[in-house]
């Protein structure tokens, strides 16, 4: 016997409903891959961000130290300076002691660099500025 909807019956059929819910399915998955994408992207860029902050505010302090008294002879080590590293130029912009500042006095030109590494991203962050008389 071949069962023939009635006119009068109203509603979904078991397949209609399963196949409704496939298609939400799918169109909810387009939707949620690229925003979990986009809130990673959001994450490193604020980790970026943060890392740069801080590189630039302990490049800042220890410009505000060479430029305030242009003999202070920084520590060698990057460890002393926070993680900024300071390297003596001649005029045409290269290293005279590549150990650090402290063995020039009154160089043309200083240069004050800084390397963050930023967690969760390959590339790290570095900030570079020159320092003049």
């Amino acid at each position: 016997m071949i069962y023939k909807k009635k006119s009068h019956q109203v509603g979904f059929t078991l397949i209609e409903t399963l196949i409704t819910l496939a298609l939400i399915g799918v169109v909810v998955t387009a939707i949620a891959v690229p925003l979990i994408g986009f809130n990673k992207v959001n994450i490193d860029s604020q980790r970026t961000l943060s890392a740069t902050a801080e590189a630039q505010r302990q490049i800042e302090a220890v410009r505000t130290l060479v430029t305030a008294d242009y003999d202070y002879n920084p520590p060698l080590t990057a460890a002393q300076l926070g993680g900024v590293t300071c390297t003596n130029l001649n005029v045409l912009d290269m290293p005279m002691s590549p150990s650090g500042c402290a063995q020039l006095s009154n160089p043309p030109m200083r240069r004050l660099s800084i390397t963050r590494n930023v967690s969760g991203i390959n590339s790290p962050v570095t900030l570079t500025l020159d320092v003049r008389p």
